[in-house]
């Protein structure tokens, strides 16, 4: 948040249990996409380029979210049901 210019890869916020958890992109200067994963790191939903000071509430529960900078989704071809590894 506050910044400008993206200078990293992504974001990962890991939660102590799976549930439905909205984001906002509030003082998020650019868009970006978003992965939901379960506790198995498989994705169950995807929020493509949410645009900024914009909120969004997923339909499934997830115990990650990944916040990555707009169009990373589409050119590596993710898609629901694919296992994020790192």
């Amino acid at each position: 948040m506050f910044r400008k210019k993206v200078n990293c890869r992504g974001l990962v916020f890991h939660f102590a249990k799976e549930r439905v958890n909205s984001l906002h992109t509030l003082f998020v200067f650019h868009p970006i996409d978003i992965l939901f994963l379960d506790k198995h790191k498989k994705v169950v939903e995807i929020k493509k380029n949410l645009q900024p000071f914009r909120c969004y509430r997923p339909k499934k529960k997830s115990k990650y979210v990944v916040e990555l900078v707009a169009g990373v989704v589409r050119r590596s071809d993710t898609n629901i049901g694919d296992i994020i590894i790192w």
